[in-house]
């Protein structure tokens, strides 16, 4: 922002007659308004004045940081005076530490001007490393401000729920339906009761690993004048079944 201004006033006896010279008055830390009140107090065109904004990480917001013309320096009538009004403490890009660990996130962001705050959350692939920055990275904030980091932890163990005696079909749904995956131990098959499961407690999104038994059955029989196997006997046989499990 820029703005010109003549600066016109009186009370010259107060601040040296009609000499050539004035010693140019420290305007640091005043406000907008009252800078130009005390320059006016300087005569008619005296000064010639124009403003810009900066930041500063000293200086309140709306108060001037620096002036160009240093005070109690000589100034004759016409001198142009800028001042430089702080916008307040300065805005500095927040830089990229998601995928980073905690120790390093946190040097990065503190080296940055940055303040940091650390959160958890459970993730099952990020543990230990940075999810996520709040407010994002890549965006400003001021120097000083808190980022927050949201740090991945392991997720913690849940129940599993007991499948065993069901098939294995009905025992995958059963796991799935709780957030688990179901596995076939090794020599077990998917037509098969399950006899064994591999974890009782687990993380949601595990594999549970079940060991199946398969059920078998034979029929036979035997006649007083024949015998047979199977489902058929002989002329004069019988037929029976025997179930193992």
């Amino acid at each position: 922002i820029a703005a010109i201004a003549i600066i016109a006033g009186v009370a010259m006896s107060v601040l040296g007659g009609n000499s050539s010279t004035k010693a140019m008055p420290n305007l640091e830390g005043m406000t907008a308004d009252e800078a130009t009140a005390k320059l006016v107090e300087y005569g008619d065109g005296w000064f010639v004045v124009s403003t810009s904004e900066q930041y500063d990480d000293n200086i309140e917001e709306g108060r001037i940081a620096k002036q160009d013309v240093e005070a109690g320096s000589s100034a004759e009538k016409g001198t142009k005076v800028t001042y430089h009004v702080s916008k307040g403490t300065s805005q500095v890009v927040i830089p990229n530490v998601v995928g980073d660990s905690e120790d390093s996130a946190t040097t990065t962001l503190k080296n940055a001007g940055f303040e940091v705050s650390v959160q958890y959350s459970e993730s099952s692939d990020s543990v230990g490393k940075v999810i996520s920055t709040s407010p994002k990275n890549g965006n400003s904030a001021t120097k000083g401000s808190t980022v927050t980091i949201t740090v991945g932890k392991a997720p913690s163990k849940v129940s599993v729920p007991s499948v065993i005696g069901m098939t294995y079909s009905d025992a995958a749904d059963k796991l799935k339906a709780n957030g688990f995956y179901a596995g076939l131990a090794s020599g077990s098959s998917s037509n098969g009761i399950v006899t064994d499961q591999s974890e009782t407690t687990a993380t949601k999104g595990d594999t549970i690993y079940l060991t199946t038994k398969v059920e078998s059955s034979g029929n036979g029989g035997s006649g007083s004048n024949g015998s047979g196997t199977g489902t058929t006997g002989g002329s004069n046989g019988g037929t029976g079944s025997s179930t193992q499990q």
